[in-house]
């Protein structure tokens, strides 16, 4: 376990920052004071305040950007279990097992109100500070026994008073038919006592003014200033389901929902507490096969988490169900939504985003279970707010809060000229003559290169193959980084460095034991992967100097390279030989980059040119021609039926191989795009502007992932 303190404490932070490390130890933002000692039930946030309540009796106020503690409430009685938290801009209200919904002072954490609450120490006649309390009949007696003017008889009881008790400034008086009444100690006036009944509060919600609390058998409303109960008529403001238990409760407008037991969704009138009609039907979603664990409400869509294992999006009109999400894979016990994303979370720990319209899963996070003692977590509820969202769960007290950008983005110091990806790591070529490792997961980088010599040169490409990178730069040199650690890749002591060039290496490939590197030098040559020494053929090293200008991009597949040229060509050459093939010279201008998949070649031109073209492997002619770019085309990537292109005017863009149709364009870079690549279902795209980012291959979409740092 990594520190016990830190776990009771531990606040996860997403960043801004790019040089932060995804595999940072936590620090002790929160001192353990501040911590819940025990599973945390609720969260929810306002403002610069998160507030929790927990197993362990408390509400706790914490500063949303910092960790810091603000104030503890222990005001619910003794062991108590807090299930459920809600906040204004004033007041913070909690629901806790003592059958008690309390109002605390956001500010201060002071009590300002309770509502509810069942006297259990009822008797004959009880003596308070000289003062005798009894009853007889339907009435309920004060008498001073000191002799002094002090005394009141309350007779607002329909049936035989049974007992009295006092607690603090109130007298509570019962009668045989079970009904409560609170008695003000000093003035005599009383009202029935209202509260929940059957000890077990689920969960809270507010609009405007009102409070709706729920209880296993009714939703009250409660005025939030006073703490008193709203009245419909003489009579308070009470929902009661006629079937199953109620196990949440939500808010909007003119109109609380409720999930239920029953496996319902049901709406309430928030004016009446009826049900909600429609078409003279009352408002009822069944679409669910197990408990409704929790309901929030979104513009006009009601969602729903389930003990089913999905999330229901509910029509709030007509209660028509527009889209059910099945891919979580365990109980759900929170859902909540801002700016249209649906967050969820539950008996797996993990937390995951769909998109609110369409139910479509978006990302999921479930790497804080590494924090845990057990190595697993689970998430009883969660707040969200534009830049935030916070989950809270787990038997140790944990509080997760990701903030910050949620887009995968990663800013570096400098232009990105490539990147290249492979397993959990895409790794960049940067202006500033370094390589860097970033997790696909989050965001973040792993580590930074700077073995390259000179600030002012570049690395212009990176090749990745197993557990080695291969990194091509302005100084002249091919190099070897180990891909999980960012150390030089040794040979006998030594770092793994080919210097065989004489000008800017622009361009590395490598396939098996081999790597071949494309330089201004006008060559291509080819290096033993494991040495760095030049591969040999009948006793020479293996050089192919068929251009007559730079050459700018290489790739290889099975027994052949493809170069890429500023002299206009694309050439094939013989991996084994260094012997040409063929020669395309179809480019108006330079070429800048070349790539291959299967039987067919891409190829990159400049701005006199701006397009990309397919190739025949094996003969090198021209099977069709892309002009969707503007401006030089300076990188290509193929995986599967789609080429994706990166060009100088401030686009990467997805081009159907078998038609060179254009699929989707993506124009997210602030400048030019210099590099691309891709693996799975997302491409990984290298700018002028400093950044790497994430597209969704399929919609060119920019991924949405939580960056988090420690």
């Amino acid at each position: 376990m990594r520190n016990k303190a830190i776990c009771l404490a531990a606040f996860l932070m997403l960043s801004f920052n790019s040089h932060l490390y995804a595999s940072a130890v936590p620090s002790a933002k929160w001192s353990a004071e501040w911590a819940h000692k025990s599973t945390v039930y609720g969260v929810t946030v306002k403002g610069d305040r998160v507030y929790t309540s927990g197993d362990d009796g408390t509400v706790r106020a914490i500063d949303t950007k910092t960790g810091a503690g603000k104030w503890v409430f222990r005001g619910h009685e003794d062991g108590t279990q807090i299930a459920a938290v809600a906040a204004t801009s004033d007041l913070v209200f909690t629901a806790g097992h003592d059958q008690t919904i309390r109002a605390i002072d956001a500010e201060t954490g002071e009590e300002a109100w309770v509502f509810g609450g069942i006297p259990d120490d009822f008797q004959d006649d009880v003596l308070e500070d000289g003062v005798a309390y009894s009853f007889s009949d339907q009435d309920v007696h004060a008498n001073d026994i000191t002799g002094s003017e002090r005394g009141w008889v309350f007779d607002g009881h329909d049936a035989e008073v049974t007992g009295v008790t006092v607690k603090q400034d109130t007298v509570y008086s019962i009668d045989k038919n079970d009904n409560i009444y609170a008695i003000d100690i000093k003035s005599g006036d009383g009202s029935k006592h209202e509260s929940h009944t059957d000890g077990i509060l689920r969960d809270i919600a507010v609009i405007d003014d009102t409070v709706y609390s729920a209880c296993r058998e009714t939703v009250r409303a409660i005025d939030a200033s006073s703490g008193t109960a709203v009245r419909t008529g003489d009579d308070a403001w009470v929902y009661e389901p006629e079937t199953g238990r109620i196990r949440s409760v939500a808010a909007q407008g003119d109109t609380v929902y409720v999930g239920s037991t029953d496996n319902t969704i049901r709406a309430i009138d928030a004016e009446t507490g009826e049900p909600f009609m429609v078409d003279g039907e009352p408002w009822v979603f069944e679409g669910h096969d197990d408990d409704v664990y929790s309901v929030s409400v979104e513009g006009g869509t009601v969602y729903s988490a389930s003990a089913d294992e999905t999330v229901r999006a509910v029509d709030a009109n007509t209660a028509e169900e527009k889209w059910k999400y099945a891919g979580y894979g365990a109980s759900i016990r929170a859902v909540e939504t801002n700016n249209g994303t649906a967050y969820i979370g539950g008996s797996n720990g993990e937390i995951q985003a769909i998109d609110a319209k369409t139910g479509e899963y978006l990302w999921g996070y479930a790497e804080h279970a590494e924090y845990t003692e057990s190595g697993a977590t689970w998430i009883a509820d969660i707040a969200v707010t534009d830049d935030a969202l916070f989950a809270a769960g787990d038997d140790e007290g944990w509080i997760w809060a990701l903030t910050g950008d949620w887009k995968w983005v990663f800013e570096g110091p400098g232009r990105f000229y490539n990147v290249a990806v492979e397993g959990d790591t895409v790794y960049g070529a940067c202006q500033h003559n370094n390589v860097r490792a970033i997790d696909v997961h989050t965001g973040l980088q792993k580590w930074v290169f700077e073995g390259h010599e000179g600030t002012a040169a570049r690395v212009r490409d990176v090749a990745v193959e197993g557990d080695t990178v291969y990194s091509a730069s302005g100084d002249d040199t091919v190099r070897a980084i180990d891909a999980e650690t960012g150390e030089p890749f040794m040979v006998d002591g030594e770092p793994w460095v080919f210097e065989g060039h004489t000008s800017t290496v622009r361009s590395v490939a490598v396939e098996g034991d081999t790597v071949y590197s494309a330089s201004s030098d006008e060559t291509v040559r080819a290096i033993d992967a494991e040495t760095g020494e030049p591969f040999m053929v009948d006793g020479e090293p293996w050089v192919f100097e068929g251009h007559t200008d730079r050459v700018r991009g290489v790739a290889v597949e099975g027994d052949t390279v493809y170069s890429a040229s500023s002299d206009e060509t694309v050439r094939a050459i013989d991996a084994e030989t260094g012997e040409e093939q063929w020669a395309f010279d179809g480019h108006d201008r330079w070429v800048h980059d070349v790539a291959v998949e299967g039987d067919t070649v891409y190829s990159a031109g400049d701005v006199r040119d701006e397009t990309v073209r397919a190739l025949d492997a094996e003969t090198g002619e021209e099977q069709w021609v892309f002009d969707g770019h503007d401006d030089d085309v300076y990188s290509v990537a193929v995986e599967g039926s789609t080429v994706y292109s990166a060009g100088d005017d401030d686009t990467v863009r997805a081009i159907d191989v078998y038609t060179g149709l254009q699929k989707w364009v993506f124009d997210g870079h602030d400048r030019s795009f210099f590099g691309v690549a891709v693996e799975g279902d997302t491409v990984y795209s290298a700018g002028a502007d400093g950044t790497v980012r994430a597209i969704d291959a399929e919609t060119g979409i920019l991924k949405i992932v939580p960056r988090i740092s420690f």
